[in-house]
């Protein structure tokens, strides 16, 4: 009677393994997925990119003087990115685009209303001004000037669209997110190259910036 019951026990143990193994596995092979294909670079690669440039120590906090099509990064652990930060490990955890006149535009998450999911943003009243903002980097694209008036309005359209949401990029979806935003409108212009099975994040866009210093100038600051 009691190696029947040991049986049945052993049979329970192993049913309900078998359930939770089901259940968990195919979360646990996509975020190892995910884990592979997003681009992220440690604090010690940011600093060494910065410092690539001579006339820059990482060290030096200078004025932020923006200009149109300025890409903001910044690393600040919010609520928002907590989770990300987290599990990823990135060094950037957001990005905006400075449309001029003290506006942005970002990506900013998940709302109650997907229209107010990509918005445009008065920057001296956002949380880009917050303290605890741990680091901020600017990115200047030389020459942009030439052709941002068009850059902008498709920003704007995207932003005023209310189909657009946040979330992983899908081809003919309208879906974005906060680096894909700015990525997607360097790329339209030919200056910019996909990275190969990788997700677009803030560090790829530094990292990129940093590899081609005749259309891309890099510096980190404060904004006042």
């Amino acid at each position: 009677m009691l190696r029947e019951k040991n049986i049945q026990v052993a049979k329970i143990i192993v049913t309900t393994l078998g359930i939770i193994s089901a259940l968990l596995l195919p979360n646990i092979l996509f975020f190892w997925y995910l884990k592979k294909i997003i681009f992220v670079l440690p604090k010690h690669e940011v600093v060494n990119l910065i410092k690539q440039d001579s006339q820059q120590a990482y060290n030096k906090i200078y004025p932020c003087n923006l200009l149109p099509g300025d890409i903001l990064l910044r690393r600040y652990i919010t609520k928002r990115v907590e989770l990300f930060e987290k599990k990823f490990h990135p060094y950037f955890t957001h990005s905006a685009i400075y449309i001029g006149n003290n506006f942005i535009i970002e990506a900013v998450g998940k709302e109650k209303s997907k229209q107010d999911e990509v918005a445009i943003i008065q920057l001296n009243k956002s949380d880009w001004k917050d303290d605890n903002i741990e680091d901020l980097v600017v990115i200047k694209q030389k020459n942009i000037s030439l052709d941002f008036a068009g850059i902008k309005n498709q920003l704007i359209s995207i932003a005023n669209d209310p189909e657009y949401s946040f979330g992983l990029p899908k081809k003919n979806k309208k879906i974005t997110n906060c680096s894909f935003l700015a990525y997607n409108q360097i790329y339209d212009r030919q200056l910019i190259k996909q990275p190969k099975n990788k997700i677009i994040t803030p560090d790829y866009l530094l990292w990129y910036a940093k590899q081609y210093p005749e259309n891309y100038s890099v510096q980190r600051c404060l904004l006042h």
